[in-house]
């Protein structure tokens, strides 16, 4: 009864066994693995499937041991087997994804085709309308998905599939009864129900049509053939709507009218309550498409549960506005009507759900004096009548899942949309979307419908600075543009200008019954009687840095890591606090000025004072945990006790200390600015100071010299010269290291006489051995190599094994730039012998590397080579990546040298991807090396 349209066949089938059509052919796909991964990203097209996703889907709880290698591995392989269109696979720095046009899936051509039909018949045109259904039916190939072997997609994606199978074969079936062609729907439901056997709606069909065509006994006999079999396999009798029919034919009315949405006619008004939309909706494109998808199915399928989809996100975040708006797209596919209740969870007083139970009965045609007392009675009578009715429930602002878990339908023909503040996840629900901030070019879109192109196209740094402070935040846009909009004559400049206030930022994000700081403040009051989690939320206000580990967070509410983590569990399931990370947490700007507003209203100041010193001092005391395993020999700097509540962290090695540095980069130049703001000048500069190994290591130099500087300023605002000294000295690395010669020469002649006038003896031949490395770079190896001599000449009667071999190691690079070689490889050996013996693997390294240079200058490239390797190695076993892509450069250019161009080529693209990886300017000398290599001749 069913064909394929006359157009081109779908270039990849998954409605059936999966298929995909090379050159004109349709392959299967062999291997097992490579089906499930093909219909992965054919299921989820066009969205990204993440890495954690698709390996969660392929392997389940039986991960390989690498399971990013596995992967690729097979994504590799699936390219390949696709061959000329393998390429439609890209990958993207979350996952990856297979670019399909919407006529190129089957899955996508059928849905098409069934919103189609569901048009025509809207117009009343049948006939087409079931033409154009049977075309997208003739797609169907089998069951779908039979031949991929992942249990998850099976039991969740081709559950789905199926569902919509049958929605299909309901309306088109409804659409050829309702034209008069019974006889021509009959053979379809005689064989549907052969298949389905406890799907109601096809019985239902079945009965209308016998009757229709005048076999009154038939149809009867089919309603109690029906009957038997619900009674025997589920206990029950059939549903309202298919007694009603029986009763109809009984009374010999005329034959029952099937309507194209296929239930039977009933004068009862349909509900349609959903609020007005809006008609500037912006942005969430890709949730509108999944979520769209999801409400498409009509299952049908007794115990199957309800799609039920849960929006949650923060307060302005624009969870109602997106279920209002998704509800107005697909009301067409509810024709049983829309409900729509505010559950008032966010308020002082949420809605009883037996009360709402209630109103949505009345609201469904009950009489008032018909609905039950008794709660369950209420419930059940609900769920009855949603039955048999495709209807879309709109739940807005749910407290929790006690509220809503008793209003959600039993059966599958109605769809749920609830909203909520909170992450519902003992729910049960098909689809969970956390609507996180818009992203630029979606602000800007919603800004620019409200205020106008040629407004904002006028002013558009204007327009960036007021985007920046709504920090993506849909409810302070639509505010702020409203406000904007508003008053035509007051430039978009007026209102950026108010907006750079961080403390009265909120003010501007309020008209008319609208306001940010209400919204926030809904949730904020909403937080568990035990402080925990408010005070921890109010003390995140007082941190500026980008986000907080929940070490850190500990150390700033003063709590145990337990309560800590559990605080910041409800911050996060409450929408106030965004997990970025495991262990990671972050508040939206706004919700940062808000935090601190209610901080400066509700804690005293001691108390503040008390939460920020904390975290000061725990980071000052990890860092300087860290910087002993960084840099193992560095100079000690004054210790104190931590503060009380404040327990640092320490590492395994110096490779976790190192890692520990890189991921709190930001936060720590932070922390040292927040200690200097708040007068913590000691803390300020100690830390500043502690951080000079991590930051020598990483050539972190813009932040390097920025804390120096800070840290600079407040040694000499608290007097302690011996401690300006330190930062002088400190502050002149960092210049050298960004090849500020001159300025770094002055601040190490200044850092001397303070060493001097303060007797710091430690420091000072560290600082001449540093003024001594300017004048190297500065080409006075002269010079410098006789203040490398006394350098040398101090520590060894200090004792010191460390800045003997740095002086050493020095002296051998002065005397081999002064054409002293066979001096130099003595006094680098020497350096070697010494950093071996003090286990300083990063003075090992470098010394390797400036060896492999002499032994290349020499023409010994075999040594050159070795020396050069072993200097990589080393590097990488320190975790130091710029040491790594420098050695690159250097081993490169010998490899070069020696004629071996092909292995120059691999060092140098090393070194770029190194130095791309690390954002360092460096890429740029071993770039123009490959384009010299390739531009030679030969």
């Amino acid at each position: 009864m069913t064909q394929q349209p006359l157009e081109m066949a779908p270039l990849f089938g998954i409605l059936g066994p999966l298929y995909v059509r090379i050159n004109g052919t349709e392959t299967a796909v062999g291997a097992a693995k490579l089906r499930a991964l093909l219909a992965i990203l054919l299921l989820r097209s066009p969205r990204i499937v993440t890495i954690d996703e698709m390996t969660d889907l392929l392997w389940e709880d039986r991960l390989p041991r690498k399971t990013r290698a596995a992967l690729n591995t097979y994504i590799g392989r699936l390219r390949q087997m696709l061959g000329p269109i393998g390429s439609r696979i890209r990958t993207a720095p979350t996952g990856y994804a297979i670019d399909a046009r919407a006529d190129e899936l089957d899955l996508t051509r059928f849905l098409r085709l069934r919103a189609a039909g569901q048009e025509e018949i809207g117009k009343g045109n049948l006939a087409q309308a079931v033409r154009i259904l049977r075309s997208a039916l003739g797609l169907w190939r089998g069951a779908p998905l039979v031949d991929v072997t992942s249990s998850r997609l099976q039991r969740e994606d081709s559950q789905v599939l199926a569902q919509l199978r049958v929605a299909g074969w309901e309306m088109c079936l409804d659409a050829e009864i309702a034209r008069g062609r019974p006889q021509e729907a009959l053979e379809d439901l005689n064989r549907l129900i052969a298949t389905c056997p406890l799907h109601e709606r096809f019985h239902e069909q079945r009965v209308a049509a016998l009757h229709q065509m005048g076999r009154r006994a038939d149809a009867l006999a089919a309603y109690q053939a029906a009957r038997t079999v619900f009674v025997a396999e589920l206990g029950v009798e059939p549903g309202a709507s298919l007694q009603r029919l029986q009763q109809e034919i009984l009374a010999e009315s005329v034959a029952p009218s099937i309507d194209p949405v296929g239930r039977t006619s009933r004068s009862a008004v349909v509900p349609a309550q959903l609020p007005a939309d809006i008609a500037d909706f912006t942005g969430r494109a890709e949730w509108m498409d999944t979520l769209g998808r999801s409400l498409a199915v009509d299952p049908g399928f007794p115990g199957s549960m309800p799609t039920v989809a849960v929006l949650t996100g923060a307060g302005g975040a624009g969870k109602t506005t997106l279920a209002v708006h998704l509800g107005h797209r697909t009301r067409a596919r509810f024709p049983d009507g829309q409900l729509y209740i505010s559950m008032r969870g966010s308020s002082q007083f949420p809605l009883d759900s037996a009360d709402v139970a209630a109103r949505l009965l009345r609201d469904l045609g009950v009489d008032p004096a018909s609905v039950p007392t008794d709660r369950s009675e209420r419930y059940s009578l609900y769920r009855s009548l949603l039955a048999n009715r495709r209807a879309l429930l709109v739940f807005d602002d749910v407290r929790d899942t006690a509220q809503l878990r008793p209003l959600l339908p039993g059966s599958t023909r109605s769809a749920v949309i609830a909203t909520s503040r909170n992450d519902l996840v003992t729910l049960p629900a098909n689809l969970r979307v956390d609507l996180d901030v818009m992203d630029d070019d979606n602000a800007t879109a919603l800004f620019t419908s409200i205020v106008g192109r040629e407004r904002t196209d006028a002013e558009p740094a204007a327009v960036r600075e007021v985007l920046r402070a709504c920090a993506g935040l849909p409810l302070a846009i639509r505010i702020v543009a409203v406000r904007i909009a508003a008053n035509p004559a007051h430039p978009i400049g007026a209102m950026a200008g108010r907006l750079t206030n961080a403390r009265s930022r909120l003010d501007q994000f309020e008209v008319d019954d609208l306001g940010v700081r209400a919204s926030f403040g809904i949730s904020y009051t909403r937080l568990p009687a035990d402080t925990a989690a408010a005070e921890s939320f109010r003390a995140l206000g007082l941190w500026p840095g980008p986000d907080l580990g929940s070490a850190g967070l500990a150390a700033l509410t003063g709590r145990d890591a337990a309560a800590t983590e559990l605080a910041a569990d409800t911050l996060v399931s409450s929408h106030l606090l965004q997990c970025t990370a495991t262990g990671r947490y972050h508040l939206h700007d706004l919700l940062h000025v808000y935090a601190r507003e209610q901080a400066e209203r509700q804690d005293g100041p001691g108390d503040r004072d008390a939460a920020v010193t904390r975290l000061l001092a725990w980071y000052l005391h990890t860092a300087a945990n860290a910087a002993d395993l960084i840099r193992p020999h560095h100079l000690p700097i004054p210790a104190e006790t931590p503060p009380a509540g404040t327990t640092p962290l320490g590492f395994a090695d110096d490779i976790a200390a190192l890692d520990w540095c890189r991921l709190e980069r930001a936060n720590l130049l932070t922390a040292v600015q927040l200690a200097a703001s708040v007068g913590a000048d000691r803390l300020a500069w100690r830390l500043a100071l502690t951080l000079w190994s991590y930051y020598y290591l990483d050539k972190n130099r813009d932040d390097w010299t920025a804390a120096s500087e800070i840290g600079l300023a407040c040694a000499r605002r608290a007097g302690d010269r011996r401690a300006e000294g330190a930062l002088l000295a400190c502050l002149g690395t960092a210049l050298c290291e960004s090849r500020r010669y001159t300025e770094a020469i002055e601040h190490y002649r200044q850092a001397l006489e303070l060493h001097r006038a303060t007797g710091d003896t430690q420091r000072e031949p560290v600082t001449m051995n540093s003024l001594a490395v300017v004048y190297g770079e500065l080409g006075k190896f002269a010079l410098a190599r006789d203040m490398f001599a006394e350098v040398r000449a101090s520590h060894v009667r200090s004792g010191s094994r460390q800045g003997v071999g740095l002086a050493t190691a020095n002296l051998a690079l002065c005397l081999a730039e002064l054409g002293d070689h066979d001096a130099a490889v003595r006094h680098y050996r020497e350096a070697l012998d010494i950093y071996r013996e003090i286990g300083d693997r990063y003075g090992e390294a470098t010394t390797l590397g400036n060896l492999g240079l002499v032994y290349e200058s020499l023409g010994a490239h075999r040594l050159a080579t070795e020396a050069l390797t072993d200097a990589f190695r080393r590097y990488a076993a320190a975790g130091n990546r710029h040491g790594q892509a420098q050695t690159m450069v250097m081993l490169g250019r010998s490899q070069n040298r020696a004629g071996d161009r092909a292995a120059a080529r691999r060092s140098w693209r090393t070194a770029v991807r190194i130095f791309d990886e690390l954002h360092d300017p460096g890429a740029a000398e071993p770039r123009e090396l490959l384009r010299g290599l390739d531009a030679a001749p030969g």
